[in-house]
């Protein structure tokens, strides 16, 4: 399923325009929170440009980590103690806490023979990447940590582009 940047584009500017329209006000969010999606991440980038910073979800963090439990071979102690070291990096309040942490977190689990795929993973994908903001001290203090509201688009976006991909109209 390809959803094109030019989609999300369309969503954030008319998202502007009815906040303005309704409210009279300009909308420019200092934070968003978003998913790992490409299109989305450039779409953000194209319309508010570095005003806005983008933030990781966390739920979506997880999830993906969770979809990667067969690299452990079913050591569930283990996947637990990963799992609980992943969200005591989220806890953070400051960068400075978080690296100390994730020190200790590489060394962990970077060179042992069991968690080494999981590592590799985790590591391209959620802290040396453009997916790396989903920890706590990223965001200010009462902000969400998962983007629910923009989910229901995302899949309004998904159901209807694949519906056209299926069916001749």
């Amino acid at each position: 399923m390809i959803i094109f940047n030019k989609d999300y584009v369309h969503f954030f500017k008319s998202l502007n325009e009815n906040i303005e329209s309704i409210f009279s006000i300009t909308f420019a969010p200092k934070f968003i929170i978003r998913d790992a999606s490409g299109a989305i991440r450039n779409a953000i980038q194209d319309v508010y440009g570095s005003r806005s910073k983008q933030i990781m979800c966390y739920f979506h963090v997880t999830q993906n980590v969770r979809k990667l439990k067969t690299l452990l071979n079913g050591d569930e102690k283990l996947y637990g103690q990963i799992i609980q070291d992943i969200r005591n990096l989220h806890n953070f309040n400051t960068e400075e806490s978080y690296l100390i942490q994730l020190e200790i977190f590489k060394q962990k689990y970077e060179n042992n023979l069991q968690t080494e795929q999981f590592f590799v993973y985790f590591n391209k994908y959620w802290l040396d990447s453009a997916h790396n903001s989903w920890q706590l001290f990223h965001r200010p203090c009462g902000y969400a940590c998962t983007n629910c509201p923009f989910e229901s688009y995302n899949s309004t976006l998904k159901k209807n582009n694949l519906q056209s991909l299926y069916y001749i109209t």
